[in-house]
C-alpha cells in the first residue's frame, strides 16, 4: 500500500495520487535553549498511581475554572420554581448539563445544545403580464439537540451517547 505523508492512501473508492519526493514524516527541529535548565526531572506513574492522583486532585486541571475566569461569575437563583416547559428549554439551550438521576434510577450525564437551520420556501406568482415572479422566502428554525451518556449501572445502554431531537 502507497503512503501519503505517512497516512495510507484509503480515500474508498476515489483515486489518490501519491505526491513524490516528500519523506513519510515531517521532521520537526528542537531548538536549542538559551540557558541549562536547573533540575531536569522524569517521573513515570504506575496507572494506579496517576488515578489517585486525579482523584486527590478532582480531576486533571482543578483550577481550570479559575484561570478562565468562570470561578468569579455568580448565578442567582431563580425568582419561582421553574416549570417544565422553562427546564426543557434552558437544557436544550445548553444552560442545564451534568449528572441527572431520574425516579427510576436510571443515571444520565446530560448536555443540551441548539443550532439554526433555515428552511427554503417558493412562491411563485403570475404577473398580469404573464410572467411568472418567483420569491424565495428563508425562514431560521432553531432546534435543539439533548444529548445523554447513559451511567446507569447494569443498563443495556449503558456508556452510549443517546441523542434526543
Amino acid at each position: 500500500m502507497k503512503r501519503l505523508l505517512g497516512l495510507p492512501l484509503r480515500a474508498g473508492n476515489a483515486t489518490v495520487t501519491e505526491i513524490s519526493g516528500v519523506p513519510a514524516y515531517n521532521p520537526y527541529t528542537v531548538p536549542a535553549s538559551p540557558a541549562e535548565p536547573e533540575h531536569f526531572y522524569r517521573v513515570t506513574m504506575e496507572p494506579e498511581q496517576f488515578a489517585e492522583e486525579v482523584g486527590r486532585l478532582q480531576g486533571l486541571w482543578p483550577a481550570l475554572d479559575t484561570h478562565l475566569g468562570v470561578a468569579q461569575q455568580s448565578l442567582r437563583p431563580p425568582a419561582r420554581a421553574l416549570s417544565h416547559w422553562h427546564l426543557a428549554l434552558a437544557l436544550a439551550a445548553g444552560a442545564i448539563s451534568g449528572v441527572v438521576k431520574s425516579r427510576t434510577g436510571r443515571v444520565l450525564v446530560v448536555k443540551g445544545d441548539t443550532h439554526k437551520e433555515k428552511s427554503l420556501q417558493t412562491e411563485y406568482t403570475e404577473r398580469d403580464d404573464g410572467s411568472v415572479a418567483e420569491t424565495r422566502i428563508l425562514t431560521d428554525k432553531f432546534v435543539p439537540v439533548i444529548r445523554a451518556w447513559d451511567m446507569t449501572p447494569g443498563s443495556a445502554t449503558r456508556g452510549e451517547v443517546l441523542t434526543i431531537r
